[in-house]
């Protein structure tokens, strides 16, 4: 669709920008840059025809978190482990509903496999 041609062109300018001066590190920027620039644009269309409900705000700020624990393991920070489990921690109370969801439906799963081994 028109997603799709629309990063794909993009990706291919930002690696002939990138990757002369930052090698592998531009190309990785251009992959991803055009992957948002596809999901944002995939999610504008299919928003026109289908009502979802979503938390922009908190989407973003997980992106914003995930691009941040990147750069501490790309940078090798001091105490990088601590910080990725701190962004962990944020990720997971930004989600605590859904990760609440999750873990009650493992749960669920996990006490029905044992009613039946009974």
């Amino acid at each position: 669709g028109y997603a799709t041609g629309a990063g794909a062109l993009l990706n291919i300018v930002l690696n002939f920008l990138f990757v002369p001066y930052f090698g592998a590190m531009g190309s990785a920027v251009a992959t991803a840059v055009s992957y948002f620039t596809m999901y944002f644009m995939a999610f504008l269309i299919v928003k026109k025809h289908v009502a979802i409900r979503t938390n922009l705000v908190r989407d973003y700020c997980s992106y914003l978190l995930l691009m941040l624990q990147s750069v501490v393991m790309i940078r090798s920070f001091s105490h990088a482990y601590a910080l990725n489990g701190l962004i962990v921690l944020l990720l997971v109370v930004l989600y605590r509903k859904e990760a609440a969801d999750i873990i009650k439906k493992a749960l669920s799963l996990f006490h029905k496999k044992s009613d039946l081994q009974l």
